[in-house]
């Protein structure tokens, strides 16, 4: 799914944040299953970091400018929060806990990153992982 997704000519956000609710709820039932006891730990958050990074990877180094590369959510992380919670501070994230967040609470976040940076390649947000 992810190569069609990358050879889109046109890919919005809303067919890519489908699926990305479809691909990290599916890996965070499988990951349950396998924690066991400790299951409470596969937050959406913490899935969402695992899938941002395969595709960083797998397909946003490669082609940085391919469909998927430029709807694809940067690897949310308390570096990234905490660093624009300095910057832009009216964004309010410096108290968002990553490895928290549900399903909903992510989109919130995600949406008002998108609203708050007009960027052509969503990733670009990670310029804000690096110190300032």
């Amino acid at each position: 799914m992810l190569e069609q997704l990358a050879e889109c000519g046109s890919l919005s956000p809303a067919t890519f944040d489908s699926f990305h609710k479809e691909a990290v709820n599916a890996m965070a039932e499988q990951l349950k299953a396998m924690l066991g006891p400790n299951a409470h730990k596969a937050t959406y958050g913490r899935v969402a970091k695992i899938l941002a990074i395969y595709i960083k990877t797998k397909f946003v180094l490669p082609d940085p400018i391919c469909s998927l590369s430029k709807m694809a959510h940067p690897p949310i992380d308390a570096i990234l929060l905490k660093n624009l919670s300095k910057e832009c501070r009216d964004l309010m994230v410096a108290q968002v806990r990553w490895t928290k967040l549900n399903e909903g609470e992510y989109f919130t976040l995600i949406n008002s990153l998108r609203q708050r940076f007009d960027l052509e390649c969503f990733w670009e947000l990670e310029q804000y992982w690096l110190p300032g």
